[in-house]
């Protein structure tokens, strides 16, 4: 009302709306909005030429209110905030564009140590489906499979052979020798065999087993050489199938024909005795 009056010069307005609202609001008609908001255009003041005193109780008075951080107060009650910026603001863009790659970064190594995990993963069920049908297929054969070391000593048999010469004290008798269920005689061919193996990778021969109920089986061994997993020392894998069913068939076969060899012979001696005898008895 005071600038509408003409008793003052100028009203200084928060900003162009509130300047604008006023004139409005309150009919002034002797009052127009000039100039720009403080945000977009410093404030300045100017002074003639000619007019030093009074330059110079402005200078004096604008230093001593720098001084005393009274500008600063003003400045900051008018924007609401300090004009001169911190450094964060100053470094705002800096420090975003730096948390943003090391975000990035970070992310990249997460998805790339899930897809790490999920490719072990997948081995490590591959590897495990794989270890359990190999096993299933030794343990569900029929021949009896043996893996010893150098000295003989049995590392581990699949459930045919602990089936057949364990019996029921497989637990109390799991670190025994191989020559342990080989007849006595026969001891000291299969340490012989077992070098041999050892030295030329693989060999096949036939020994005597002795079951869990004390009968001798008669069995085809054939053997190869194999690294050990654990300790890279050479091992042997021993797989033996019991024949002595087949061999006493065998043998019985060759007996029958024997016989009927035998009986062919008989026959034919028969017939030559009987031609002279019927001449002789005519």
């Amino acid at each position: 009302q005071l600038l509408n009056q003409g008793l003052v010069d100028a009203y200084l307005a928060p900003s162009e709306l509130v300047a604008q609202y006023l004139i409005q609001t309150e009919n002034l008609g002797h009052v127009i909005r000039v100039g720009m908001v403080l945000e977009h255009i410093p404030l300045a003041l100017g002074v003639r030429a000619a007019d030093n005193h009074l330059y110079e109780q402005i200078s004096n008075a604008v230093a001593r209110l720098s001084s005393a951080g009274t500008i600063r107060l003003i400045r900051e009650k008018w924007y609401g905030v300090a004009l001169k910026h911190t450094s964060w603001r100053r470094y705002t863009k800096a420090i975003v564009i730096g948390l943003s790659a090391v975000l990035l970064v970070i992310l990249s190594v997460f998805f790339w140590n899930f897809q790490l995990k999920s490719k072990v993963r997948k081995v490590t069920n591959d590897l495990q489906a794989s270890e359990r049908k190999y096993r299933n297929l030794i343990e569900s054969s029929p021949d009896m499979i043996f893996l010893v070391d150098e000295d003989g000593r049995i590392q581990h048999v699949n459930e045919e052979a602990r089936r057949s010469l364990y019996g029921p004290s497989f637990e109390t008798n799991q670190n025994r020798c191989l020559a342990d269920f080989v007849v006595t005689e026969e001891r000291g061919d299969l340490q012989d065999f077992l070098k041999a193996v050892l030295q030329d990778s693989g060999g096949i021969k036939e020994f005597h087993f002795v079951d869990a109920h004390g009968q001798v089986r008669e069995m085809d061994v054939a053997a190869t050489r194999t690294p050990s997993e654990a300790t890279a020392t050479p091992q042997v894998c021993f797989f033996a199938r019991d024949v002595t069913e087949r061999n006493r068939i065998e043998q019985e076969l060759v007996q029958t024909d024997r016989l009927a060899t035998i009986g062919r012979m008989a026959a034919g001696v028969a017939h030559e005795i009987n031609n002279p005898l019927s001449g002789i008895l005519l």
